[in-house]
């Protein structure tokens, strides 16, 4: 057995301060260690007691201990998920579970309890992941260590850091339906600051659905040439309630040159300025805005535009990011759009109960008037069209 030299975790927390930036780098480690153990075939291997006194700090990296009772139903109070504890087996949401009353420990002193309404000690974007992670049912935790090391890196790396406000800008990307982003960022701006980024090269256009002139200058059709640092290209919305617009790039070189973290940096630059930035985005799977949206964004809304078949297209799609990338499952919605007014049941769809699903819009004839004549239907307020949007808005919590 391999001696190793180091403090516990308890010790470290008496001696040093315990900020959860510093924390969430122990964190991390231990989450790599447990991305390795579940993936194992062919069965994951399953640590069974994860708490404070099973984690040494050594060089100033996490170090997890005693598999003694790995895959039994032991563990210790206040650390142990509640499944356990009834008797079943562990499984990889019982350890991400013990992961989560650590990062609650580690910060409070003591474990999360069910109904805990001492929530100020603790940052926003961090609280939020350990929420996630000691949920009662374990089917409402993270599925993988990997999807909640996802969810922390991003807490660190900027979106969630601490230079990050308690009231950021929420990120809604749509990937697809520049339609569907136009009307969603029109209703939005009746409620907050919007801006709406057009990030489809290949299909570049919202300006141009929306009503927009050309700009002056750009050599492209419907794009800019610019610096978005500078703000170049925005065009202001023309009525108070209007979505400002950011279009899409005039060239490949233009975005070649800004497509490495573009969401993040459009999300820097004008935080200040707007509450919600919609994202208007290639669907191609492999698309790097889709990629970087899928774990940048706080929501990614595929449009249902063919019926059944295409929802358990959109639906296979999703459980691959979440299973396979990683992907925070709870980002991932549907919405119906597009075709009639007979609504679809989501079980005789085949949705998957991972995968939310957010309704239907309802079928308005105009809207198909408007997108014959290349225009986006931006619908009024107290219709319909405005109602549906604004209760989808509400479901994510963007208003």
């Amino acid at each position: 057995m391999e001696f190793i030299e180091g403090k516990s975790l308890p010790e470290i927390l008496q001696s040093e301060s315990h900020e959860e930036f510093r924390i969430a780098g122990y964190i991390l480690d231990i989450l790599d260690v447990l991305v390795s153990m579940h993936s194992l075939k062919p069965h994951p291997v399953i640590h069974g007691d994860i708490k404070p006194e099973n984690i040494l700090i050594c060089d100033n990296r996490a170090i997890l201990i005693d598999f003694g009772s790995i895959s039994g139903t032991s563990g210790s109070s206040g650390f142990c998920a509640p499944e356990k504890l009834a008797g079943f087996d562990s499984t990889i949401q019982s350890d991400i579970y013990s992961i989560g009353q650590v990062m609650h420990y580690c910060l409070t002193g003591r474990t999360r309890k069910l109904f805990d309404s001492n929530k100020r000690e603790i940052k926003k974007g961090f609280n939020s992941i350990i929420e996630r992670a000691v949920r009662k049912l374990p089917s409402d935790r993270y599925v993988s260590a990997m999807e909640m090391a996802n969810d922390l890196k991003r807490w660190t790396k900027g979106v969630g850091s601490d230079s990050q406000k308690e009231n950021s800008t929420t990120l809604l990307c749509i990937p697809g339906n520049p339609h569907l982003c136009c009307e969603m960022a029109y209703v939005t701006s009746c409620y907050a600051n919007t801006l709406l980024a057009d990030l489809d090269l290949l299909s570049p256009g919202i300006d141009m659905l929306m009503g927009l002139r050309k700009l002056n200058g750009s050599s492209h059709e419907y794009g800019f040439s610019g610096d978005i640092e500078a703000g170049y290209g925005i065009i202001p919305g023309k009525k108070s309630g209007r979505p400002d617009i950011l279009p899409c790039f005039s060239s490949y070189d233009a975005y070649e040159e800004t497509q490495n973290g573009i969401i993040k940096r459009i999300a820097k630059i004008y935080s200040d300025i707007y509450d919600v930035i919609i994202i208007c985005c290639s669907a191609f799977p492999y698309d790097s805005t889709l990629v970087e949206a899928l774990f940048t964004c706080d929501h990614i809304l595929f449009s249902v535009e063919k019926g059944p078949l295409d929802i358990r297209k959109l639906n296979s799609m999703a459980l691959h990011f979440s299973r396979r990338q990683g992907v925070n499952i709870k980002r991932l919605n549907l919405i119906g759009y597009g075709f009639s007014e007979k609504s679809i049941d989501p079980a005789i769809a085949g949705i998957s109960a991972e995968v939310r699903w957010l309704g239907q819009l309802p079928h308005i004839s105009q809207r198909v008037t408007q997108s014959m004549n290349g225009m986006a239907y931006l619908p009024e307020k107290k219709s319909r069209g405005f109602k549906a949007i604004t209760r989808i808005l509400k479901k994510l919590e963007v208003i």
